[in-house]
């Protein structure tokens, strides 16, 4: 009796679900931009490089399979779920294979090359150009890169500025782009591909033999107009404000100090400096009120013409400029393609604001780049978006309408509550994608926000608009210091905050399979509705069992071999030297979960003893030796279950694993896990196999 009650209960379970789906055909399109993304996600998981035919025959075997099914009503449904994700992962490959350019191979030292100068960044401490049409002495013209990035020596006293646009001629060291510091980590070589960088380096000579080449591109004319924007703001106001109020403008954030970056991120305010839908929709509401307040006071025009669709057409201008200005990147491009649909949807006279409109937004930007699936800027702003669109649709369009009417002290509070919710969601939606790539919780974002970001959107936003049109005029200041009042705010904000105690968390990162498991559930929760959407906080959970049940790498060895780090049992990294390779250490102890490091020769002595020729490790039940010198072996030979060596170990030498300076050359850096009884070990060439930006890693020694 109770199994045919149990059968009865779950076959009305599967019966409402397949009743649910059924009601909800007319949102399966918001499916699509997930299943061509599927796709895009399928080619960069691969460790082969696949020809493009394959993905060809992909898209005609499930163009094939869909013509075979289209009758067929569920299965037609996934045979074009499948047709999409084929077609998503021929777009990744063809974008790849048409981002092929010459990439350096190996080290060049003190080497003549020239250029045009395409950007400029100032940082706080240094300065920083991109070159193309490059040229570099001793290397034939077939394997010039298409784009070098190199950090230079200021200029000299009262000698003239940089253009973007010139031709330079300098020495410099240029390198390859960098492999990832550990298997698993940010790819830099892969950025560096799309981006078509073959090299980078350091100049040992400031730029001469400067000049300007015939006809300038619009980019190059664009770039040179965001920096002399750029450059204008910070004359106009001094400062780390002048360096915010730039980022805020024209997405130009290289001259924040690290203090106030960390400062905005420990404060949950990192994405006011990410040009972003928040400053997209702030200009474009701005500009669409300003134009129809002033069309409003002309009797003749409020009576006569289409103020309000004459309003969104400004709007969008505005917006599409601030865009170039801005520097077009991802969350940029994700926010004018979703407030540009907005406006026209007011001048269609349609519904403005829709989940539709997000995933047409979502294709867009997959389209036009579909290696930046990959960023956190696509994944934090599309799931933020996302959350925001299906909570606010959910609550149905007459709710808020309702809570509005009444006095100007109700609408106030609808729109502080407003705000909260918002800021709650956003928080939900994007906190474990952030631990995916940065592994830092804020615990008061939520206060940050409600102080923040109001002060933002009704004071910062409208004078940099204004500051903007007033540029041309001489005029700034008028609009950009009473802006840099409010920016001042917001800094000593985010300063308070971060400064409480336990004002953030430091977590390890969480781990590509547990990002898609929430990646499943939250989209789940989101695209679908009624009861069964509440399916998706299994992959949530799931997502958050992977993380908690993911064990941390006990060893690491840089792609040099030159730092090497140790998890200690008090869950410190101790590391080789304090001094070698510091960015290596500093995405080390971030992977990780861990505030500091420590010198690996200082840790406890019955952990870790140290001598000129190698040091001896005692940890999770296994010795380890970590060896300097080749003096060492006659003593650690077969005393030590874990060799690892920066020369080479002699072949008479056994150990449970031997990792030496020869296996590094070939595989990059390592990373080995260490349990009772068990050791194991992974390396980067193991974890990327063979891709175009994956050349074999000995080739670049």
């Amino acid at each position: 009796m109770l199994n045919r009650i149990v059968k009865i209960d779950f076959l009305t379970v599967v019966s409402g679900l397949i009743a649910g789906f059924e009601n909800d055909r007319q949102r399966l399109i918001l499916w699509a931009p997930v299943a061509f993304a599927t796709g895009i996600a399928s080619y960069f998981a691969l460790t082969v490089e696949p020809p493009l035919w394959t993905g060809v025959s992909l898209v005609g075997a499930c163009g094939g399979l869909l013509w075979c099914v289209r009758k067929k009503g569920r299965l037609a449904l996934l045979a074009t779920g499948l047709l999409l994700a084929s077609l998503g992962l021929l777009h990744a490959s063809w974008k790849a294979h048409i981002s092929t350019a010459p990439v350096l191979e190996k080290r060049l030292g003190a080497v003549e090359l020239s250029g045009r100068i395409v950007t400029i960044e100032d940082f706080a401490k240094r300065r920083r150009i991109l070159l193309d049409r490059v040229k570099i002495a001793r290397l034939a013209e077939e394997y010039y890169p298409a784009r070098v990035r190199l950090r230079i020596l200021p200029e000299k006293p009262g000698s003239r500025a940089l253009e973007i646009g010139e031709h330079v001629t300098l020495r410099a060291i240029l390198m390859p782009p960098a492999a990832p510091a550990m298997p698993g980590g940010f790819d830099f070589q892969r950025k560096a591909w799309f981006e078509q960088i073959g090299a980078v380096g350091f100049a040992i000579s400031r730029p001469s033999a400067r000049s300007r080449g015939p006809g300038d591109s619009f980019s190059i004319k664009l770039q040179r107009l965001r920096r002399a924007i750029a450059l204008q703001i910070k004359n106009s106001v001094a400062g780390e404000t002048g360096a915010v109020i730039a980022a805020l403008i024209v997405g130009d954030r290289s001259a924040l100090t690290e203090e106030t970056l960390q400062n905005l991120r420990d404060a949950g305010l990192a994405h006011l400096l990410a040009i972003s839908g928040l400053h997209i929709g702030l200009v474009a509401a701005t500009i669409f009120f300003a134009v129809r307040l002033g069309l409003a006071l002309i009797s003749h025009c409020a009576l006569h013409w289409p103020i309000k669709k004459i309003s969104a057409v400004a709007a969008l201008l505005g917006s599409f400029v601030y865009l170039l200005i801005a520097g077009a990147t991802v969350p940029t491009q994700r926010a004018f393609l979703t407030t540009g649909l907005v406006l026209v949807a007011i001048l269609a006279d349609r519904r403005a604001i829709s989940l539709r409109l997000v995933a047409a937004a979502a294709m867009l930007v997959l389209l036009l780049r579909p290696e930046s699936l990959l960023s956190p800027s696509f994944q934090m702003s599309f799931a933020a978006v996302i959350a925001l669109v299906a909570f606010y649709e959910s609550l149905g369009p007459d709710l808020w309408q309702r809570l509005g009417e009444g006095r100007w002290t109700s609408k106030l509070t609808l729109y502080f509550v407003g705000l909260a919710l918002t800021t709650v969601i956003a928080s939900f939606a994007t906190g474990l994608i952030a631990l995916h790539h940065f592994g830092r919780l804020p615990h008061f974002g939520l206060l940050g926000n409600l102080l923040a970001v109001p002060l933002t959107a009704f004071w910062i936003m409208p004078w940099a608009v204004l500051g903007v049109i007033l540029m041309p005029f001489g005029l700034t200041s008028v609009a950009l210091v009473p802006m840099g009042w409010g920016v001042d705010l917001v800094i000593a904000i985010a300063g308070t905050i971060a400064g409480w105690p336990q004002a953030v968390s430091l977590l390890p990162l969480m781990p590509t399979t547990g990002l898609i498991g929430v990646t499943i559930g939250g989209l789940w929760i989101c695209l679908w509705t009624g009861r069964k959407r509440w399916l998706g906080c299994l992959g949530i959970l799931a997502g958050l069992v992977i993380m908690n049940w993911t064990q941390k790498p006990d060893i690491l060895i840089s792609a040099s071999g030159k730092l090497i780090a140790v998890r200690l049992p008090n869950n410190e990294l101790a590391v080789s030297s304090l001094r070698r390779e510091k960015f290596t250490a500093k995405i080390w102890s971030q992977a990780l979960g861990v505030g500091r490091t420590s010198k690996l020769s200082a840790a406890a002595p019955e952990i870790v003893r140290c001598d000129g020729l190698a040091c001896l490790i005692r940890t999770n039940g296994h010795k380890i030796a970590l060896i300097k010198d080749e003096r060492a072996f006659v003593d650690e030979c077969g005393r030590q279950q874990i060799l690892i060596a920066t020369v080479p170990i002699p072949g008479y030498c056994d150990a449970a694993l031997r990792i030496d300076r020869f296996d590094i050359w070939r595989n990059g850096a390592h990373a080995v896990w260490l349990s009772p009884g068990e050791i194991r070990v992974g390396h980067v060439r193991g974890r990327r196999g063979k891709r175009h930006w994956a050349p074999d890693l000995n080739s670049n020694k």
